[in-house]
């Protein structure tokens, strides 16, 4: 499941509801879209976030592509680790039904990134 946006000022991440029904449990799909609600507000950019990217364009144009880079990764690294702390770690484990979830972005501009729902 792709993460619906690009990662930036005007096309924050969002994270869409239309995943596998069979990819988990009743109590574990339930938890990740209740985790999903409270989570979509979350990966707006702030205004003042926004007002400092404008200010460094205006100034130093060079350091604004940097500066975005670093937001964009720090919206991931936060939303992974968020996610993995939401899901109980006996989830992370192998129970036995061999069913995950796996977060991934593009490391080289932290815009494009997916969920995948592991079954193996």
């Amino acid at each position: 499941m792709y993460l619906v946006g690009d990662n930036s000022f005007h096309f924050p991440w969002q994270i869409p509801k239309d995943f596998p029904r069979d990819a988990l449990d009743k109590r574990d799909r339930d938890n990740l879209i209740k985790f999903i609600d409270d989570y979509n507000s979350l990966l707006r950019f702030s205004n003042l976030e926004k007002l400092l990217f404008a200010m460094i364009s205006v100034l130093y144009m060079p350091a604004a592509r940097h500066l975005h880079k670093f937001m964009r990764r720090d919206r991931y690294k936060s939303l992974q680790i968020a996610l993995y702390r939401h899901f109980p770690p006996k989830f992370w484990r192998d129970n036995g039904d061999n069913k995950s979830l796996r977060f991934y972005c593009n490391d080289k501009d932290f815009m494009l990134a997916y969920i995948d729902f592991i079954d193996f």
